[in-house]
């Protein structure tokens, strides 16, 4: 979300079960531009914008141009910062979050390779303190698994899986998440062939996740192009 509108979460989200999906969308305009048109749909939470494992070395015209239609379109972006595990120097994390504002005009992000264990709850803290002092209205911690609930505290959305779909429906979540809005949860699964998608989906709602994105690409770049069955995503967000 541009630093220059600032819609109130509640409002602006509607919140059926899942609630939404949120994107990353890992790849260039240039490569996949009618995929970036459908990314400018209010119905998704975010998109997270990646432009090289962060913001890049110098600003992108064409990131700026798909940044300001999604926001035209009353949609929200989140800059894809990487915070190794708590092991990055927070200075570069800052610095990261400092492009984004400057060349893009977002101060939501996006924290990729979040920790999950409570030794590393000062670090992210403090990052993410950062962040919201920036003008963050949305953050996103990566996990990648279920972590420590007191992380809880620190974000708007945890994402508590990443992994193949094949690896999903043997999920077992742990029972703390429930004492939380299931929109403060996301699910990101990837090698998702279209006739796994609605157990995929059914099983994001059976654990208490309002947010999820299914891909049927895989690694070591899932989100290179947006699924077949996109649509069908933006359904989530409808009444």
């Amino acid at each position: 979300m541009s630093t220059a509108a600032v819609v109130p979460a509640a409002a602006a989200r509607p919140r059926p079960v899942p609630d939404s999906a949120l994107v990353p969308a890992y790849f260039h305009p240039e490569v996949a531009p009618e995929d970036w048109r459908r990314l400018a749909d209010p119905r998704l939470y975010a998109v997270v914008l990646n432009i090289d494992s962060g913001p890049g070395r110098a600003p992108d015209p064409a990131f700026r141009s798909v940044v300001r239609r999604i926001e035209e379109n009353g949609g929200t972006v989140a800059a894809y910062v990487d915070v190794g595990y708590a092991r990055r120097d927070p200075a570069l994390v800052v610095e990261d979050l400092r492009r984004y504002r400057d060349w893009y005009e977002i101060a939501d992000v996006f924290f990729d390779q979040a920790p999950a264990a409570p030794d590393a709850l000062p670090y992210m803290r403090a990052v993410t303190a950062t962040a919201r002092a920036q003008g963050a209205d949305l953050v996103v911690l990566n996990h990648g698994v279920y972590p420590d609930p007191a992380y809880a505290a620190l974000a708007d959305v945890l994402v508590t899986f990443e992994g193949p779909a094949e690896t999903y429906l043997t999920l077992t979540p742990p029972s703390w998440p429930r004492s939380h809005p299931r929109h403060g949860f996301c699910h990101l699964v990837h090698t998702c062939p279209p006739d796994l998608l609605d157990q995929v989906l059914a099983l994001a709602r059976r654990h208490h996740t309002g947010l999820v994105y299914a891909t049927d690409r895989s690694t070591p770049n899932p989100y290179d192009r947006l699924p077949p069955y996109h649509p069908r995503l933006l359904t989530l967000a409808s009444p």
